[in-house]
């Protein structure tokens, strides 16, 4: 299997500023909203992988969270 480049991943999915949306484990089907205010990547296991810090707004505290469970809102 061929390996991805660590910079080949689209990190500009994402941008600081913007509002997002994700569910979280414990409360499915609930969306929790928030601002993206830093993306940045990390070496986990061997593999290279992109977090967002959102600021978010339910209880008004900054998360990390992987970027491929984030979505766009709509506009």
């Amino acid at each position: 299997m061929k390996k991805t480049p660590p910079n080949a991943v689209n990190k500009n999915k994402f941008h600081v500023g913007q509002l997002v949306w994700w569910t979280d484990i414990k409360h499915i089907g609930s969306k929790n909203l928030g601002i993206v205010q830093r993306v940045y990547k990390i070496e986990k296991g061997g593999r290279f992988l992109w977090y967002a810090e959102v600021f978010c707004f339910k209880d008004q505290k900054i998360k990390h969270i992987l970027t491929t469970i984030l979505h766009e809102t709509e506009k």
